[in-house]
Order: structure tokens, then C-alpha cells, then sequence
């Protein structure tokens, strides 16, 4: 008998499936359900189809009132497609508690929700855990400039854009290192990493106090800090953002994410996701030689996201530019790459996430900074 929580997710779209696929890493809770909005056309499909890869075994439905007698809690999660919070997901979090459902909340809210939300759950004796709370106060300026070294080795994850499936990368490699016996420390590209058991990427990286100068700094001592105290056999850091400019509209953060964490921390590995396209062998190339001379390290291996970018939309406010591709097609393209001798995998296929950690694996060992299990 599972003495886990079972959870709903609301509201349910792409960015809630790598929650799905790797829920063994959330200790505590089983999700057993998805509630979509009828109008995002999810409603009536397996989860496991949102982002074209396997299926789950898990019907997305459009009503709470489907799931709400069968679970514990909700979590409340981002969404690509925003809902209107006051008229839409609020409503939905006071009849949780109406019906005596324990509330997590990953979503970055007003602080006059967050009290107000704190309040009803108290008097109605439920839980109510948050993700969203930022507290800026208390990192302080660093007057020392240098970098202090990280004797563990480091992988990053990293893409050429946004949506390429950085985070299920992340909760790939981490799940299967942990099952091979490997202690992983991790810092997320999300907010709500800790439900996972490993650290949200930084609030102070987001901060306007904070000068891009002490940023670095202090993202480096963070690193160190989780180096000393958690003792891991690898860090895992996911890099939120992409690297490359499309447009003046579609920036990809600029890829300032990845220059400053490339300043704070050497990497040992590197794992870099890049669109979909009808790419030559000296596309891969041409990617390795842009990230080593801006970002300073090399590209150990490529995820090929079964994401495209529809460029002939580009200005169309109303349609979505990332589109699709189922991943069966994904693997049928990475084996010509493969014959030509290039690291590229499809993450959404499980072999592919085997070999991915196997290679990670055979280098670290071969530098003596990985004992293997």
C-alpha cells in the first residue's frame, strides 16, 4: 500500500510533461491525473502525447470535478498557454480547498494570493506549500571577484533556444545516474526543482539588485556550497534561455544565462539541445565552434528536441512558432548522423537516454573523475 499522495495536475500542457515522465522522482506524491482546458486541445488524449513523445497511460480530462474524489492534492503548475489567474486558476485553488484538497503551488503568484491562499488553507485545515516566494534580501554583494574551483565534475545541459526539452533532459540524466548508484547534485532550469529533490535555478539570477558582475560570483559559490556540504559524485546544472538570438522578437534570453554560468563554472560535460531541422553533418560542427570561442567549452554530444521552428509564422502574433514532431521521427533522422561518427541522441527515446548517460559515464571515468558502479 503507497503511502504517496496522489496529484492532479492543473493547468496541464507541454511544460507539465517531464513532471509526468519522470514522476519517480517526486518521493512523496503519485500523479495520476492532468486537467487541460478544453479550448488547448489536449482533452480526450494520452499526457504522454502533448509533446509527441510515448504515451503515459493517463488521460488528459477537462474537468477538476473528474479527479477531485480520487487525490490528495493539486499541483498548480505553469503553463505555456497562460490562463488569467484571477478569473481562472484562483476560483480553481478555492474549490480545492472547498473540497478539503491539499494545494502545492509551482506557479510565481502576487504575494496577496499567497496570504490570502495561506489564510483559507489554515482555517480549512489543508496544506498549502509554495514555490513562488522570492526573497531577494538575502544575497549579499560579493567584494571579491575570484572563482573558486569545483573539484566535482559538472555537466551541463544546455540549448541553442527555448523548448527544446532541457528539462526532461535534466530529469533523464538524474534519474538514471541516481539508479546506477551515482549521489547527483543538481540545480534546475525551473523554479520548482526541490519538489524533485534537487535545487531551483537561483532566484538571485533573475534579480535587478543584483549586478551581473556578483551574479557570477555568487552563482560559483553556490556550486561550491552544494559541493561541500551534499558531497555529490556529479552536478548536474540545467541552464535556462537558449544561446542564440533568432530575431529581435525571439531573443532566447540573449544566452546571457549560459555566458555567466559558463564564467562561474567549468564544465566536465556537455549536453546541448538544438531545434529540428533537415541539418548536414556540418551543422553539428558549426554549433561546437560557436559555443567553444562564446562560451569557452566544448559540445560533448547533441539532443535533437523533436521541436521545429515554424519561420515562415514569424510575426504572427496569434500562432505558435514551436511545433512538433512525433519522436519516432527523430530517430529515424539521428542514424545518419551516428554513421557519420556524431554524439547525437533523441532524449524522449529511452535507449537514446541510456547511451546519453553511458557516454557521460565512459568520459568522466576516463578522466578519473567518475569511479564506476
Amino acid at each position: 500500500m503507497s503511502d504517496k499522495e496522489k496529484v492532479v495536475l492543473y493547468p496541464f500542457d507541454i511544460q507539465s510533461v517531464p513532471l509526468l515522465r519522470h514522476k519517480h522522482l517526486l518521493n512523496n506524491y503519485d500523479i495520476v491525473g492532468a486537467v487541460s482546458p478544453e479550448g488547448w486541445g489536449l482533452c480526450g488524449k494520452d499526457a504522454g502525447l502533448t509533446d509527441c513523445g510515448n504515451k503515459l497511460g493517463i488521460e488528459v480530462k477537462s474537468s477538476m470535478s473528474e479527479f477531485i474524489e480520487n487525490c490528495d492534492t493539486v499541483f498548480f503548475v505553469d503553463s505555456f498557454y497562460k490562463l488569467d489567474f484571477k478569473n481562472e486558476i484562483y476560483p480553481e485553488m478555492l474549490r480545492c480547498i472547498e473540497s478539503n484538497r491539499n494545494i502545492i503551488n509551482l506557479m510565481d503568484i502576487k504575494k496577496e494570493y499567497e496570504e490570502q491562499l495561506k489564510e483559507l488553507c489554515a482555517a480549512a485545515n489543508v496544506c498549502y506549500k509554495s514555490f513562488s516566494i522570492k526573497d531577494e534580501s538575502r544575497y549579499a554583494a560579493k567584494d571579491e571577484e575570484n572563482i573558486v574551483k569545483i573539484n566535482t565534475p559538472v555537466i551541463f545541459v544546455m540549448g541553442l533556444a527555448e523548448r527544446l526539452n532541457k528539462f526532461e533532459l535534466q530529469l533523464a540524466l538524474r534519474e538514471r545516474l541516481l539508479n546506477l548508484g551515482y549521489k547527483v547534485s543538481q540545480i534546475g532550469s525551473r523554479s520548482h526543482c526541490e519538489i524533485m529533490g534537487f535545487h531551483s535555478f537561483p532566484e538571485f539570477m533573475y534579480s535587478t539588485t543584483v549586478s551581473e558582475v556578483e551574479k557570477i560570483i555568487l552563482f560559483n559559490r553556490l556550486v561550491k556550497q552544494i559541493e561541500l556540504i551534499e558531497k555529490p559524485d556529479a552536478i548536474v546544472i540545467g541552464i535556462p534561455g537558449g544561446t542564440m538570438v533568432f530575431n529581435n522578437e525571439y531573443t532566447n534570453k540573449f544566452g546571457i544565462f549560459a555566458f555567466e554560468i559558463s564564467q562561474a563554472v567549468n564544465p566536465d560535460f556537455v549536453v546541448f539541445s538544438t531545434l529540428y531541422e533537415d541539418f548536414t553533418p556540418e551543422y553539428f560542427k558549426k554549433i561546437s565552434n560557436l559555443t567553444k570561442y562564446k562560451f569557452g567549452f566544448d559540445v560533448d554530444c547533441f539532443n535533437l528536441a523533436n521541436t521545429v521552428f515554424d519561420w515562415q509564422k514569424l510575426g504572427s502574433i496569434e500562432s505558435d512558432l514551436y511545433l512538433k514532431l512525433s519522436s519516432s521521427f527523430i530517430d529515424e533522422k539521428i542514424t545518419n548522423f551516428r554513421n557519420k561518427n556524431i554524439q547525437v541522441y533523441n532524449i524522449l527515446n529511452d535507449n537514446d537516454s541510456n547511451m546519453l548517460v553511458e557516454n557521460i559515464i565512459e568520459k568522466l571515468s576516463g578522466y578519473g573523475e567518475l569511479d564506476i558502479i
